[in-house]
């Protein structure tokens, strides 16, 4: 699959915040970042030397290398990531619809640890 890096600085940035978000978000979900996981249409796979978020609907990668929040390389699977800044739609869009994703496994956390049975 292609990768297209970010050719701006407002661009790198803007990607950037995606993978941070997402690690702080399962680790404050208590869910592993090491490995490959998935949940509804997101995947996600964390290895020392290159990590990526997929999307499933839309057909959306992102990739890089270092630690989430602060990485040393990260591109996307679209060219519209080469400049974020003329492609904000689209940025938020994805952005979206991974944080939607998220939300959708924290709400079923909650739920389940609601409909656990007492174990008291």
């Amino acid at each position: 699959m292609l990768h297209f890096a970010p050719k701006d600085n407002l661009s790198k940035q803007l990607l950037k915040t995606i993978p941070k978000k997402v690690v702080a978000w399962l680790d404050n979900l208590g869910i592993s970042t090491h490995g490959d996981s998935q949940f509804g249409d997101l995947r996600w796979s964390f290895d020392i030397e290159r990590s990526h978020i997929k999307l499933i609907s839309p057909d959306i990668s992102i990739s890089w290398t270092g630690p989430a929040d602060s990485p040393n390389w990260i591109a996307g699977s679209d060219q519209r990531f080469e400049n974020l800044t003329e492609n904000m739609d689209f940025f938020v869009h994805v952005e979206q619809s991974i944080y939607d994703v998220l939300e959708q496994l924290q709400l079923k956390m909650q739920e389940d640890a609601l409909n656990a049975p007492d174990r008291t």
